[in-house]
């Protein structure tokens, strides 16, 4: 059985779903349009997979085929679904899994997990499955760590579990070498960046083929590990041995009752059951920054502060009324920085609140600078124009403007409209970004699950859709690895002379006052 992608290029179905291949073309060459074309194929065929969506493009394939949509808004299912039940109806009925992570700020923590079960459940169901992951450079992208992620896992000992792996991705430059590396076979759109070019070099025996990928169309492609390096167009969319690789067994697909199979799975996304808990609900489990002081400490606070009032005015004039523990809704980030070597990225964190402020976590909690203007959007033109600052600390105007490729006018547009948004800024003939390496944090913060009130929590929360946006015009030279929501717990003291009540808030980190700028 073959997977036909157009041009007269196909791929062997057992291949597919087992090997490890590589979809390679920068934005809008039309990367996104051949995996869709490979899903629609596989769905055709009754062959099952998982797809990590990180756009929401992915539900349209329900349209026309029997499939499980999981993560977004009004889907058959909970990010937080069992997934293992999930992957041993996927197997058995031949039904693919959209797993839509759009909306999640923790892409990539939630899809480590997901991965796991996959794994795990790999060793013991020997079936063949076959993993896609669009933007791959985000999920596996090529830092120093110590340990491997699930994806890395699985592109080097997934084959013995019948799990295979498609990469897609549009800085092939980015994405962890282990995992490009074990990719036997794949196609590359068109490419412009020098490191991009170069990163895909060793995926081809005729180097000239190189020098075509600039010159490639939307939705043109060359093929590599399948015989011959092909120039092709993507078609419109519309033996038992205990090592050895599971033989994919073609199965009759019929209708598939997809219904039946989700009330099997567990409650659905909306209208389910009590027990899946949101943001909404008036008592949720949500992760909070690990206390260090406890409400003995706050009482001990209070009788202080009440002490001195004592022996300013010679009497007790004051009262405790009351201590409660609330919480501060914020956002921890991970990023990637670059180290200046080339391919090596050192790990920081930044911790937002609802204002998009940064937070300093150093003796005391204080509310830093405004790490972005909300209405900011960096489009295309204007992160290539960063792009080609290289992290330096100062450049020449035209200089940036030709590294970039950009026409002198554009450069120009980009670089006003990012002086405006604060993310650079101008002097003489030289363009600098801000230095706020200061606002970063070397270890991420302890975190332990709470259920806490909706009530107790105070602050503005934080506008989820906006925050990668507000952290990319922040830190612009950065990958983002990660966005996880939290809280951080404070005791709010409230002291009553007759009608008249103070309030204090310590933090429960370090037992300071909190900046009441942050509230």
């Amino acid at each position: 059985m073959e997977i036909d992608v157009g041009g007269g290029v196909g791929i062997d179905a057992q291949a597919l779903l087992t090997g490890r291949c590589c979809v390679i073309g920068q934005s809008g060459s039309g990367k996104s349009y051949l995996v869709g074309v490979i899903a629609e194929e596989l769905s055709k065929n009754g062959l099952p997979y998982v797809i990590i969506d990180t756009e929401g493009e992915y539900y349209s394939l329900k349209s026309a085929f029997d499939a499980i949509w999981v993560g977004g808004e009004g889907a058959d299912l909970p990010l937080d679904a069992d997934y293992e039940r999930l992957f041993e109806k996927s197997m058995e009925a031949g039904v693919p899994v959209i797993f839509d992570v759009s909306e999640e700020l923790d892409k990539a923590g939630r899809v480590e997990s997901m991965l796991s079960v996959l794994y795990a459940l790999g060793e013991k169901a020997r079936s063949p499955y076959l993993v896609i992951i669009e933007e791959a450079d985000k999920f596996a992208p090529q830092v120093m760590h110590k340990e491997f992620t699930k994806i890395e896992e699985i592109s080097v000992r997934g084959r013995k579990r019948g799990i295979g792996l498609l990469v897609a991705t549009q800085r092939p430059a980015n994405i962890n070498k282990n995992v490009l590396a074990q990719c036997s076979y794949g196609f590359v759109g068109k490419l412009t960046i020098e490191n991009d070019i170069k990163s895909v070099n060793v995926l081809f025996d005729d180097k000239k083929v190189l020098a075509m990928l600039p010159s490639l169309k939307t939705g043109e492609f060359i093929s590599f590990g399948l015989g011959e390096n092909l120039r092709f167009k993507v078609k419109e969319r519309g033996v038992k041995h205990g090592g050895a690789t599971p033989q994919l067994k073609q199965k009759a697909h019929g209708k598939v009752d997809v219904r039946a199979l989700i009330r099997d799975i567990g409650p659905a996304a909306e209208g389910g059951s009590t027990a899946i808990k949101t943001e909404t609900d008036a008592k949720a489990m949500q992760q909070v920054v690990k206390e260090t002081v406890g409400e003995e400490f706050a009482r001990g606070y209070a009788e202080r502060l009440l002490k001195r009032r004592f022996l300013v005015f010679g009497g007790r004039v004051e009262a405790l009324e009351s201590i409660m523990e609330k919480f501060i809704p914020i956002c921890i980030a991970m990023l990637r920085i670059p180290t200046g070597r080339r391919n090596e990225f050192e790990e920081r964190y930044v911790i937002i609140d609802g204002k998009l402020n940064a937070l300093a976590l150093t003796d005391g909690i204080r509310r830093g600078e405004a790490i972005s203007n909300r209405k900011a959007r960096l489009n295309d033109t204007e992160k290539k124009l960063l792009a080609a600052i290289s992290g330096r600390k100062a450049s020449d105007i035209e200089d940036i403007a030709r590294k970039s490729g950009l026409s002198e006018a554009a450069a120009f547009k980009a670089i006003d409209r990012l002086e405006d948004y604060n993310i650079i800024s101008i002097k003489g003939n030289t363009i600098k970004i801000p230095d706020r390496r200061r606002l970063l944090l070397h270890g991420k913060p302890e975190l332990v699950d709470r259920v806490i009130d909706s009530c107790d929590i105070v602050g503005e929360r934080l506008l989820q859709k906006g925050i990668s946006d507000a952290i990319s015009t922040a830190f612009p030279l950065a990958e983002i690895a990660s966005v996880r929501k939290a809280f951080i717990p404070f005791y709010e003291i409230n002291l009553r002379q007759g009608d008249r009540v103070r309030v204090f808030r310590i933090d429960a980190l370090f037992g300071k006052e909190l900046d009441p700028g942050i509230f």
